[in-house]
């Protein structure tokens, strides 16, 4: 208790050097702390969009024979009696809802001009909650809306840039063309009921969204192509993984982050970029630390000398520098930390908006996403990176020869 009131009495005999030092400190960890709660939102974000605009939390498919034979379709290995499925996997507690999915593709025409497209029958009322934030409806109604005040007319939603291309709008009609699960070609009139913005550029080319019993018919089909199933909280996959993989061990069961592989590469490329503006952050902590405490030594050496000739341990005097270094380090991030908090309550709350990050059509606001293992491992890095920056000081100055140190001048 004695070297620390030492080492905090000392801190404070140049009050300007210690203070320009523990600003220093204060500004490197508020700068890593607040690109880390970016990185974290950023992360929160590009996972919740690759999750809700096309994967969901867990899929659930029927297993295809690794050879197939001639003439096979994806869709004669479609999942079957659903109904069922359905209602044993939504009894599971970690489980929000599921939903299903039928995967098509084919050839949507205004009557003067055609494009390919990438279709889905979907169970509109399930599927437009769960992705509305992330493929918005932009113009006419959705698909959910549209079938209950129309359930005689068979109704889809396109993307905009496909809608922009075939020159159409809600209430136009289109004809799809499409191959059955047999092999077939079969083609229907849909009227148009919306618009909607997809997040990814791609889809935003070429999505169509059917209701899903008309789809089955378009198909000839009772099957569909995948369960997606809901989670309450992403958290919760891994277990919710086992639980479906032991009660229907027959069945393909894939989690999201299985499929995510753009998720994973931002990922890598995010810790790469944090990694590396932190270590310089931290190099530059390291140095104001280094340098307040070599000009300290200096200024004491006679005060040094003293102290040994006293009778003080030269360990004691080496321990006493790096404490103040230490103090310097931890008064920082302690209003680093503070400062964090208070620029990420004004920053949430301004929500700046953004540009859209690549691979998006729409931008996203700023915020900082605070985790609380940041908050504790980064204040105590740099607390110890300013002890290590110390420790040559420290070192010098207990290896002082006491004669030597009592005549410097």
């Amino acid at each position: 208790m004695t070297l620390f009131r030492f080492a905090f009495r000392n801190m404070w005999r140049n009050k300007r050097r210690s203070v320009l030092s523990t600003a220093t400190v204060a500004f490197g960890t508020l700068a890593v702390l607040v690109a880390a709660g970016f990185m974290e939102y950023s992360f929160y974000g590009l996972q919740e969009t690759t999750i809700r605009t096309d994967l969901g939390h867990i899929q659930i498919e029927n297993p295809a024979p690794l050879q197939k034979a001639s003439g096979e379709h994806p869709l004669m290995y479609g999942l079957e009696n659903v109904p069922t499925l359905k209602k044993q996997i939504n009894d599971m507690p970690t489980v929000r809802y599921s939903m299903a999915r039928l995967e098509l593709q084919g050839i949507i025409s205004n009557g003067e001009q055609s494009e390919i497209f990438v279709g889905r029958g979907v169970e509109a009322d399930k599927e437009e909650a769960f992705a509305s934030s992330f493929a918005p409806l932009i113009a006419g109604k959705g698909l959910y809306q549209a079938s209950l005040e129309e359930p005689q007319e068979p109704h889809i939603v396109l993307a905009e840039n496909l809608a922009a291309k075939l020159e159409v709008k809600p209430g136009d009609w289109v004809t799809i063309l499409t191959t059955t699960v047999y092999g077939g070609l079969n083609g229907m009139d849909f009227k148009v009921a919306g618009l909607v913005r997809h997040f990814t550029p791609e889809y935003n080319e070429r999505f169509v969204m059917f209701t899903l019993p008309v789809t089955q018919d378009l198909l000839q089909t009772d099957k569909i192509s995948r369960l997606i199933v809901v989670l309450r909280e992403t958290s919760q996959t891994d277990i919710s993984i086992a639980q479906i993989r032991t009660q229907f061990p027959n069945l393909t069961v894939i989690p999201w982050y299985e499929k995510a592989t753009f998720y994973h590469s931002v990922v890598n490329l995010y810790w790469t970029i944090f990694g590396f503006l932190g270590s310089i952050i931290i190099i530059v902590v390291i140095l104001t630390s280094f340098n307040t405490l070599m000009m300290t030594v200096m200024e004491r050496i006679p005060e040094v000398g003293t102290l040994m000739a006293v009778g003080i341990p030269r360990v004691k005097v080496m321990w006493g520098f790096l404490l103040e270094g230490g103090l310097i380090g931890l008064f920082g991030a302690i209003i680093g930390v503070i400062a964090t908090l208070l620029v990420a309550v004004v920053v949430n709350l301004i929500q700046i908006p953004m540009p859209p990050p690549p691979g998006g059509t729409f931008g996203y606001p700023f915020k900082l996403h605070l985790v609380g293992e940041y908050f504790i491992v980064i204040p105590l890095l740099i607390t110890f990176a300013c002890m290590l920056a110390t420790y040559i000081p420290a070192r010098y100055a207990s290896r002082l020869n006491i004669s030597w140190a009592l005549r410097h001048r």
